[in-house]
């Protein structure tokens, strides 16, 4: 078992990385310096270290051989998930990322022992899932993302995870608002979920098992 936080590992492993701390140290985040395009100058990328601990530690804890993520850009999230799939023994880890050459570096950046890391240059709604996943982590075009959550709900097994980055307990212009599809799953017990006010939220959401005393018990 390793450990040592997966943040530390990430920035071990990329001397372009760094954190630094924000609006009077209420959080950090991750600063690059090769970003595509802006090479050479410091820009803030990614999920905040302490939502990745939180997505490692998910990982860890329900253990999925088979992770989505939309809106790869440099892989910040991608590599605490692809170290807690490493942790655990293995998997398989499907990223989506439109830009050519921002897929390219994260192709650079996303690796760990036993995970096959694919990182597909395409936009989410050109991408054709054959596959059923154990979780999915949304984090692309805002307005996309409930839309693509949506749209690829049918291929969550039971009990699997959705995460929504950027998104707090509230409807704001940013996200589109919530879908009315996506207010009914819930309503009609599809799908339950929760808010976490982080600087940036972060939503998570979770398919009910085949077998589910909680759905049972609504």
């Amino acid at each position: 078992m390793n450990l040592i936080s997966a943040t530390k590992r990430i920035i071990w492993d990329d001397e372009k990385l760094s954190l630094t701390t924000g609006d009077e140290g209420r959080f950090n985040f991750f600063i690059t310096t090769d970003y595509p395009g802006r090479e050479g100058t410091e820009y803030g990328v990614g999920v905040h270290p302490e939502e990745g601990e939180f997505l490692y530690s998910l990982i860890r804890i329900i253990r999925p051989k088979l992770v989505l993520e939309t809106g790869t850009n440099v892989g910040i999230s991608g590599r605490y998930i692809a170290l807690a799939l490493a942790d655990n023994g293995g998997g398989r880890f499907d990223t989506i990322e439109h830009d050519g050459e921002i897929a390219k570096q994260a192709r650079l950046k996303i690796k760990a022992p036993g995970v096959t890391v694919n990182v597909l240059n395409m936009s989410t709604g050109e991408f054709v899932p054959t596959e059923q996943y154990d979780m999915m982590f949304f984090d692309s075009n805002p307005k996309d993302r409930f839309v693509d959550m949506d749209t690829l709900f049918d291929r969550l097994n039971p009990g699997g995870i959705i995460g929504v980055h950027d998104q707090k307990n509230v409807e704001n212009e940013i996200m589109g608002g919530i879908p009315s599809s996506i207010k009914e799953r819930i309503h009609v017990g599809e799908l339950r979920g929760m808010a976490f006010m982080t600087d940036h939220g972060l939503c998570l959401f979770q398919k009910p098992f085949e077998q589910d005393w909680i759905k049972d018990a609504t």
